[in-house]
């Protein structure tokens, strides 16, 4: 597979060759510009999921106008990010507005084209409930990149949803991802949910269930983090799906994340290679480590303000698996390449050919991995 897109890249497509380029950047080269960020948008949502606290903090005063997200943009920019997602509450809801009384729909559209036309790489994460054919073209005539679909309802009948808004999506030239997370009440049968996902040419995203009780994580009566065993299977099924391009993890955390198992990774506090932004422009460590700061106080990534506030929230962390941050630390360049081009052939309008590549990773993934149970068993 990279043999015949290397050589498509570099002999017959010019255009293959301009996306791979761009997308090649997702790979997180360690270079100041080139960070990554996550920014909260509106976290107002329609759903009340088990693992997650935004919409308990949803406060429409403290959300960022579209002025204001705009502004965060141009900050952002000038911190060295270049590749970035939307995260909500629910960003495509069209159902609840902003404190301007526009919808959460179209500030979203519109912080999205701003950040495109400053050259960035885009990305929005959703539930799908809101989403449409309609809001696919807008999007993809705003420049979006990719969208992950979070599956909050584990029936055959919520999974089939996402996956025909993927289809969508990447009909529409938008790289579709389907995102879910992994527990002890889901690990046993989460291959058969990723297999799925990919023989209907979609990637597949997770994330190990964190329980720090901050604003992306909430900690249960009766801990969900699967067994070392269980995530060792589902880290096993992803990696042979990874393959073949079809998983949005890089293969340093398939491979390494059992080291830091249950969740006990820590970031460099002297090294920025993500930024979060959080309600009201606050720029924190991550999710669940808040500061003081907003990004409109910050001209500087060296200023000693963020650094001695950084140094002293990951001091007191005990540490977490969220993919985003370890992988934004121990980038796989290697790795990454079947996915890339699995990504760009959906740019280009080959959202098909990409369906027929899944079923034929599901097929090998199946025979190379007997031992792993790949069936779909939602009802």
């Amino acid at each position: 597979m990279v043999i015949v897109l290397v050589y498509f890249k570099s002999t017959f497509m010019p255009e293959f060759n301009r996306y791979f380029r761009t997308l090649d950047t997702l790979v997180q080269f360690r270079r100041n510009d080139n960070r990554y960020f996550a920014m909260e948008q509106n976290r107002g949502c329609n759903r009340s999921c088990f693992h997650c606290g935004v919409r308990d903090q949803y406060d429409s005063s403290q959300e960022l106008t579209l002025e204001d997200s705009c502004r965060a943009i141009d900050r952002l920019y000038g911190l060295g990010a270049r590749i970035g997602t939307g995260l909500g509450g629910e960003p495509l809801m069209t159902t609840a507005r902003t404190k301007e009384g526009i919808t959460f729909y179209e500030h979203t559209l519109e912080w999205v084209r701003y950040a495109k036309r400053k050259g960035m790489l885009i990305g929005i994460s959703t539930n799908g409930d809101f989403f449409t054919e309609y809001k696919a073209d807008q999007l993809k005539k705003a420049g979006l990149d990719w969208i992950t679909f979070s599956l909050h309802t584990e029936t055959k009948k919520g999974l089939n949803h996402l996956v025909d808004c993927a289809k969508m999506a990447a009909d529409n030239g938008i790289v579709p991802i389907i995102h879910d997370l992994i527990t002890s009440q889901n690990a046993d049968y989460f291959p058969g949910i990723a297999a799925h996902v990919a023989e209907n040419g979609i990637l597949v995203n997770a994330t190990v269930v964190q329980e720090k009780g901050g604003s992306f994580s909430t900690k249960p009566e009766t801990s969900l983090i699967p067994t070392k065993e269980q995530q060792a299977r589902v880290f096993t099924a992803l990696a042979h799906l990874k393959n073949y391009g079809f998983v949005r993890i890089n293969k340093k955390l398939l491979l390494r994340g059992l080291d830091y198992y249950p969740n006990g990774w820590k970031c460099n506090p002297e090294a920025d290679y993500f930024l979060h932004i959080g309600a009201g422009g606050t720029l924190d460590v991550c999710e669940e480590a808040r500061t003081d700061w907003t990004v409109f106080d910050i001209d500087n990534l060296n200023d000693k303000r963020w650094r001695d506030r950084k140094r002293e929230l990951i001091k007191k962390c005990t540490g977490c698996l969220y993919r985003c941050y370890y992988e934004s630390e121990n980038p796989s360049i290697r790795g990454e390449l079947t996915t890339l081009g699995v990504m760009a052939l959906i740019k280009i309008g080959g959202a098909n050919l990409v369906r027929r590549w899944g079923q034929v990773a599901t097929q090998m993934s199946r025979k190379l991995a007997p031992d792993i149970d790949w069936q779909l068993q939602l009802v």
